[in-house]
């Protein structure tokens, strides 16, 4: 899941960006809920696509190249930013949600 295939390539146009953005969360959520499938039916649930493209951003930012991770990482904090309104009105929705993990529970 870590490997990149293509998505980030320079050049892109930005449907190109967009479907394999797309893509890349459609097969994450698809493995992880096979990963899962021993589990009860209230753990079933695909992980939301901004915490997939969080665990995306915290994977790249951990990278042993240096530029390519500050890169990473400065995305991941302006992901983060831009997410905290969504995950705050879940939130008085009766949703738990980790600000960092992105992971959320219907209480």
């Amino acid at each position: 899941m870590r490997a990149n295939k293509g998505w980030d390539q320079e050049g892109l146009t930005h449907e190109q960006l967009v479907a394999g953005l797309r893509a890349y969360i459609h097969n994450f959520q698809k493995v992880e809920l096979q990963l899962r499938s021993n589990h009860p039916s209230e753990k079933q649930e695909p992980l939301a696509p901004e915490a997939v493209v969080r665990q995306k951003l915290d994977w790249e930012s951990g990278t042993e190249d240096p530029e390519k991770g500050e890169y990473y990482a400065t995305l991941r904090y302006a992901w983060d930013a831009l997410t905290y309104d969504r995950l705050n009105r879940l939130r008085k929705k009766g949703v738990t949600c980790n600000i960092h993990s992105q992971k959320c529970k219907f209480e």
